[in-house]
């Protein structure tokens, strides 16, 4: 319920802000996203495009959203100040970055991994890094592990590596509906210590992370320092994505399509990224990954469907899931199987071959 004391346009910002929180809450993933990726991914649903836009500037009108400029006449929007201010669930995902303006190289990536993420909705996929992500992988992975593992020897023994990998377990506790006790997080307990009722594993629909001790927990509560037993820590909760990963899922036909999106992310190491992927258990199921460069000498001709120039970030990049590999990763060529979707969907363009739905927001 809206604040009567507030002046109306408060009240304009706070109504926008509660009929627009999932948008938010999008964006403190996306940390960006344009303007044409932020029709497909969300208003798409209720709104025609030029409506839209004109939504998308009535958000920035009353300071939910900032709009940042790009080169190739490409702008993103990412949150603004009154964003944080008027959701608390948007307030407890920032970060310190997440209140600044991008960096152009951020909003570039920003705007790739938008537009990829939109391009995947649009040919039937679920994107994103939540827990419906998380179950998608593991059941893709861990089924197709299980038929290799009917005869036991290394086949069983990388299933069992798979259902242990803490980026594919998801957060749950087992609870009581009849009294409504609830087991310690991550615990699969089968009766109810109090009432001896049937317990049922209830998957977490949010994860929360103390970034000072990094405790993890379902909920947004007070916790004991991990470091130090017995101490309560002074960090405040904060909710995370559930991946650190992107993740494209559909179901056709009755069977369950997997994609892994890799978009460079200029500011960290790219060993770094490629090593937090699902990809580094010898001898599991091979993944398809989608693979975006954000290098910025890098340039793809439309025309000819090729590259005309490749920076050395990303020949590094695609040398990590060649045959002959990178000697400072793990052979990636092993484990997935790059593909790609809509190959012209490039950061940067030969400038006499740009169309138009490249270049708009």
């Amino acid at each position: 319920m809206l604040n009567p004391e507030l002046k109306p346009t408060a009240q304009a910002a706070a109504s926008l802000a509660t009929e627009h929180e999932e948008l938010l809450l999008l964006l403190t993933t996306l940390r960006a996203a344009g303007g044409d990726a932020l029709y497909v991914l969300y208003f798409a649903r209720s709104y025609c495009r030029s409506a839209s836009y004109r939504r998308l500037t009535s958000l920035v009108t009353h300071g939910l959203l900032a709009r940042q400029q790009l080169a190739e006449k490409r702008s993103v929007y990412r949150l603004a100040h009154a964003a944080h201010s008027l959701s608390e669930r948007v307030r407890v995902r920032s970060t310190d970055n997440s209140r600044k303006p991008l960096t152009d190289e951020d909003a570039d990536h920003c705007w790739l991994r938008s537009a990829l993420w939109a391009e995947l909705v649009t040919r039937g996929y679920r994107v994103g890094r939540g827990r419906d992500e998380v179950l998608a992988l593991r059941r893709f992975l861990v089924d197709e592990q299980a038929k290799r593992a009917a005869g036991g020897g290394s086949a069983a023994r990388v299933l069992t590596a798979l259902r242990s990998e803490p980026a594919l377990t998801p957060l749950f506790r087992s609870r009581c509906a009849s009294c409504r006790w609830q087991g310690p997080l991550g615990s699969a307990i089968a009766a109810c210590p109090t009432c001896r009722g049937r317990a049922e594993q209830a998957l977490a629909e949010r994860r929360f992370e103390c970034p000072k001790c990094g405790h993890v927990s379902d909920c947004n509560e007070l916790h004991d320092n991990r470091r130090h037993t017995g101490r309560r820590c002074k960090g405040a909760m904060r909710e995370v994505d559930h991946l650190s990963f992107d993740v494209a899922w559909r179901t056709a036909t009755g069977t369950r399509e997997v994609l892994l999106v890799f978009v460079d992310e200029p500011g960290r190491d790219l060993i770094d990224q490629l090593r937090a992927l699902p990809l580094r258990i010898a001898g599991q199921p091979r993944v398809p990954i989608v693979l975006r460069t954000t290098d910025p000498f890098s340039v793809f001709d439309r025309a000819k469907s090729r590259w005309v120039a490749k920076g050395e970030r990303h020949r590094a990049l695609l040398r990590a899931f060649s045959e002959s590999g990178d000697k400072h990763s793990f052979p990636f060529s092993t484990t997935a199987d790059v593909v790609d979707i809509r190959p012209e969907l490039q950061l940067r363009l030969s400038p006499h071959r740009r169309t138009k739905d490249m270049t708009h927001a």
